[in-house]
């Protein structure tokens, strides 16, 4: 089962995913969610990975597909909280080097700040 949860905070929105992010209703919800987001002019969607667990080419995907809208936007795309085997995908697939990752939320929006 896949499920996101969407909180606001000042200038954007955490999209706190949990689950098996693959083909399917996955990768819809959370492509529902971040369209939502952009809809609503937030400029920063965070999306947490803490509990995702699993990612397949179509979670790949759209992540990217969710980066180009928001950039198309005037915005940006941060991940963090990616487990030791979806850090590594995206270190290997040399993702890592197009999204931009931090280790916990709190980080993440830490380095707003600067």
């Amino acid at each position: 089962m896949f499920d996101v949860k969407s909180r606001a905070f000042e200038g954007g929105t955490v999209l706190e995913a949990s689950g098996r992010l693959r083909a399917g209703d996955p990768v819809e919800l959370l492509m529902g969610a971040a369209q939502s987001a952009v809809a609503r002019g937030d400029k920063l969607v965070l999306i947490d990975m803490q509990e995702v667990g699993y990612i397949d080419s179509i979670g790949i995907e759209t992540l990217l597909e969710i980066h180009k809208k928001l950039i198309a936007a005037s915005g940006r795309l941060m991940l963090c909280g990616l487990r030791k085997n979806v850090d590594e995908l995206m270190r290997i697939t040399r993702l890592s080097t197009v999204f931009e990752i931090h280790p916990d939320e709190a980080t993440a929006l830490k380095s707003l700040e600067t």
